[in-house]
């Protein structure tokens, strides 16, 4: 079950950082790297839900890719929480 929790956590914030610099508040790059991570986390615990609202970022203006990124973030953040899931049933008596 770690691994499923760690790739879900890992391949999130993959998919969530490409949805992130695909608006126009933020862009590719270190420069105030800290400061985006910290006015954006709440975002990123949203983006874990795959059943979050498409709109959930409309205040940032995404742009056209944004919503490719969140598509393939979505299918592949719930594949995470289904193999988490799936750890489990070894434990079903």
């Amino acid at each position: 079950y770690i691994r499923g929790i760690a790739f879900t956590m890992v391949v999130g914030w993959l998919f969530f950082y490409f949805s992130l610099i695909s608006t126009e508040q933020y862009s590719f790059g270190f420069e105030n790297f800290s400061h985006s991570i910290k006015s954006s986390i709440k975002y990123y615990f949203s983006f874990l839900i795959p059943t979050h609202k498409l709109n959930h970022m409309d205040n940032l203006k995404p742009n056209n890719w944004f919503y490719l990124w969140d598509f393939i973030g979505r299918a592949l953040v719930a594949y995470g929480i289904y193999q988490t899931i799936q750890a489990f049933r070894k434990y079903k008596r």
